[in-house]
């Protein structure tokens, strides 16, 4: 699981990809 930092906030990398948004990763969690 990665922490993104989108314009709608912060989300999972499974919930910005469902919504088509991207951002920067502020960690990874394994």
């Amino acid at each position: 699981i990665a922490i993104i930092s989108t314009s709608s906030g912060l989300m999972t990398n499974r919930q910005a990809r469902k919504r088509g948004v991207g951002g920067e990763v502020i960690c990874e969690v394994y």
